[in-house]
């Protein structure tokens, strides 16, 4: 299993969202979606795969994030898993008697990678110009402080010579 630095994600047809066992984590306002990914043939006990979303589930049921409860769904895109994340699985694990992987990766189900991955590529061209632009500012302001200073200051009777 070679998914860690993997974006896309082909799962086998007859994979599911068991969405019988969703858990909505509610944290700073909103509403974390997770339920485990079933395979036709792998035991429903260990989790490998969680799909997940946010406000897009009741609390124990009622999954319907993304594209997961589409007919036939098998294409998924990974997502980062952060501490809140951690927190909702153990919950999962608790509510349901599941175990998951340390591993488990999650994911959203989605009809279309390929715009999912152009819009992260858009978002983060995006915040890249706008960085620039604002490192280009900062230049141009120390620039101008500096040659504001340095014209208080006077010639200098050496520099001024030496030119």
């Amino acid at each position: 299993k070679e998914t860690a630095g993997a974006s896309v994600i082909h799962f086998t047809e007859g994979t599911f969202v068991d969405d019988r066992r969703t858990l909505g984590f509610v944290a700073g306002g909103i509403v974390l979606c997770l339920a485990p990914v079933v395979a036709p043939d792998a035991p429903a006990a260990l989790v490998e795969y969680w799909a997940v979303g946010e406000d897009c589930c009741e609390m124990r049921c009622n999954f319907d994030c993304g594209t997961a409860r589409d007919l036939g769904a098998t294409t998924a895109v990974t997502e980062r898993r952060g501490p809140l994340y951690n927190k909702a699985i153990a919950q999962a694990m608790s509510v349901y008697g599941l175990n998951s992987t340390d591993d488990a990766q999650l994911v959203s189900f989605v009809n279309n990678p390929k715009a999912v991955i152009a819009d992260i590529w858009d978002e983060s061209l995006t915040i890249a110009l706008i960085a620039m632009i604002m490192d280009l500012c900062m230049c141009v302001v120390a620039g101008l402080v500096v040659a504001r200073v340095l014209s208080r200051a006077g010639p200098r009777d050496g520099f001024e010579k030496s030119l």
